[in-house]
């Protein structure tokens, strides 16, 4: 896919168009957790399989099972699950994303591939040219010997809004009782668990 000229892209809704780019149904996670938070201008998202639809399209390790042509592949539909994801959240619009911050990758690796950064360009890729500029963040790629569903990637991110867009659908809020209760957007599920944020960040978008 092109890259946008000189990273401007004033509406990433018409790039999608313009890059003939279809977005899944949003996912929903397995569990009882929001898919998305919305705190302030950040979005938090739960973290996402190489799903179309509720169809698990990329299993097995890298190095062993699965080309790296396919698990780049993969961790592109993570990002299409992402972006279906901020869209249903920012007010049913792309348009409201102001920046793409961060996104952390796991990769189903065999013992000695070491190729997790390659991988994970796959949604880097996209994010750059579904945005532009605002698409480029902070990324961390790690391996791991297994994911949920045997999912050859796994992939959350920390994306910034534009606050008065978000839509309530997901958000936490408190009952009469002071209980908590979240709702959780309709979809497909994601994944069983997600990805903890105890990993360091590195700049830009190489890990």
């Amino acid at each position: 896919m092109p890259a946008p000229a000189h990273g401007k892209v004033t509406s990433p809704e018409a790039r999608l168009k313009e890059l003939g780019i279809e977005l899944p149904e949003p996912p929903q996670p397995l569990g009882d957790y929001p898919s998305v938070r919305v705190v302030g201008d950040l979005l938090y998202t739960t973290a996402v399989l190489p799903m179309w639809d509720g169809e698990l399209r990329y299993v097995g390790s890298m190095g062993s099972d699965v080309s790296l042509a396919d698990g780049a592949a993969a961790a592109r539909l993570c990002g299409l699950n992402l972006l279906a994801l901020a869209r249903a959240r920012a007010g049913g619009s792309l348009d409201n994303v102001r920046q793409v911050v961060q996104v952390i990758g796991l990769v189903n690796s065999a013992p000695g591939f070491a190729q997790q950064s390659k991988v994970m360009n796959g949604l880097s890729d996209l994010l750059f040219e579904v945005f532009g500029d605002a698409g480029r963040h902070n990324r961390t790629a790690l391996a791991t010997l297994d994911l949920p569903l045997n999912a050859t990637v796994q992939a959350t991110a920390v994306i910034r809004i534009d606050p008065a867009a978000a839509t309530p659908q997901g958000e936490a809020a408190m009952d009469v009782s002071g209980t908590l209760v979240e709702d959780r957007a309709e979809g497909v599920p994601v994944s069983s668990t997600a990805v903890e944020r105890t990993a360091e960040e590195h700049a830009g978008t190489s890990a």
